[in-house]
Order: C-alpha cells, then sequence, then structure tokens
C-alpha cells in the first residue's frame, strides 16, 4: 500500500525549475547588460528577474521537497538515536531517579493528607490549602467547601 503524495508537491517542484531558469535568465541579462549605459534596461531587469527567481526557485524547491526531507530528517533522528542508545538510556534512568525522590516525597505527602487528618484538617476544595475540618469556607481562597 503506498501513499501517494499530493500533487501540490509536483507542482512546486516545476515550478522551482521553472523559477531557476527564470533566475539563470535574470544572470544573463545582468551580465550582458553591465557596463551598457546605453540599454541599462537589461542590467535593472536582469536584477530584478535573478533575485525573483532565486528567491522562488528556493522557496518553492524547499516546500516541493518536504516530504523527502520529512523522510531524511526522521532517517537521521533514527540514526542519532540508534548511535547515542547507550548514553541516552543512562540520562533517562538518572532523570528516573533524581524524579523519583520528588514523587515519593510528593505521594507520601497524599497518603498524609488522605489518612492522617482525622477530621482535624482538610484541604480545600478549590486551592488544597490545609484548612479546619470544620471550616465552611477556605482562609486562603475565601471559596465555599
Amino acid at each position: 500500500m503506498s501513499k501517494k503524495k499530493p500533487v501540490v508537491f509536483l507542482i512546486l517542484k516545476i515550478l522551482a525549475a521553472f523559477f531557476l531558469c527564470v533566475a539563470i535568465t535574470g544572470i544573463v541579462f545582468v551580465i550582458v547588460g553591465f557596463g551598457d549605459f546605453e540599454n541599462e534596461w537589461k542590467f535593472i531587469l536582469g536584477g530584478v528577474l535573478s533575485s525573483l527567481g532565486v528567491f522562488l526557485t528556493f522557496t518553492c524547491g524547499i516546500i516541493g521537497f518536504y516530504p523527502e526531507i520529512a523522510k531524511l530528517s526522521v532517517k537521521m533522528t533514527k540514526h542519532i538515536q540508534a548511535a547515542n542508545k547507550e548514553d541516552m538510556t543512562e540520562i533517562a534512568s538518572t532523570n528516573a531517579e533524581i524524579q523519583s525522590d520528588a514523587i515519593r516525597t510528593v505521594a507520601s505527602a497524599a497518603r498524609e493528607g488522605f489518612e492522617g487528618t482525622d477530621g482535624a484538617t482538610k484541604f480545600c476544595k478549590h486551592c488544597g490549602a490545609l484548612i479546619d475540618g470544620d471550616s465552611r469556607f477556605c482562609k486562603e481562597c475565601g471559596k465555599e467547601q
């Protein structure tokens, strides 16, 4: 099952080739018109054509070849990951170690909050502040419980 690329990419590639021809024509006009003060229009027209042609060639070319560029990017990412798998695994393990203490602390605090209050205190439903168990309003945010 092959995925067909949208026609727009082919059109953009064709336009890029056309604009490359425009740029080359412009460069020829610049060369021919350079120093010819009687026909300076050749130099000016050449400058405009070459500038516009180069810009549009790169623009259409980059967009037209986007699917190929994206595939190449994925292949490069896979290659980099494969080449650095050991280091990346070590980094991920170190991050997990660093975060595990913080996760234990949060889990412990949550457990204590649910089990250890015995109704004397509770957490605000809205802001999470610790308030008296019989409070009808939060002393921090003022919202009703």
